[in-house]
């Protein structure tokens, strides 16, 4: 893997908590996912709310490195 999905799916999870109704969120597309190749693995997630309504939410996030540095980038994240 260029990045593990256990990675992506534990960054992913942070959405459940902006949840707006007892349903949760469940992300179902994400718009675009650039990785660098030959990046340290990521230890921790941004993310970052675009918009939410009463039944969706748009985000974009990156998983980053111990240093800081960008090893994904997540656009559109549905």
């Amino acid at each position: 893997f260029l990045l593990h999905p256990a990675r992506l799916d534990g960054a992913l999870q942070s959405l459940l908590g902006l949840a707006r109704d007892e349903g949760g969120f469940l992300p179902v597309r994400i718009g675009r996912l650039a990785l660098r190749r030959g990046a340290a693995a990521p230890v921790h997630a941004t993310l970052r709310l675009r918009a939410a309504g009463e039944r969706e939410l748009l985000a974009d996030g990156a998983l980053r490195d111990a240093l800081g540095d960008a090893v994904a980038v997540l656009d559109g994240v549905e």
